[in-house]
């Protein structure tokens, strides 16, 4: 989450999820925030593929659950 959200903010962009399960079943898990305009950008995102998207993530690096 980290490395995504460090390259989204120099677009001026940020990673967020969301607080309540009404926003979580609209947005999905993950989505990104436009904070010029206070905007959703992107929703329903998967991580690793969104990573993988943003050249974050190596080829050899894979996300593991926390629990």
């Amino acid at each position: 989450m980290q490395r995504i959200d460090r390259a989204l903010v120099k677009n001026g962009e940020r990673l967020k999820t969301p607080r309540t399960a009404r926003d979580r079943s609209n947005l999905g898990d993950y989505y990104t925030l436009d904070l010029s305009n206070n905007f959703v950008v992107d929703k329903h995102i998967d991580l690793e593929s969104y990573g993988r998207l943003l050249n974050v993530l190596k080829p050899w690096e894979t996300l593991a659950l926390e629990y």
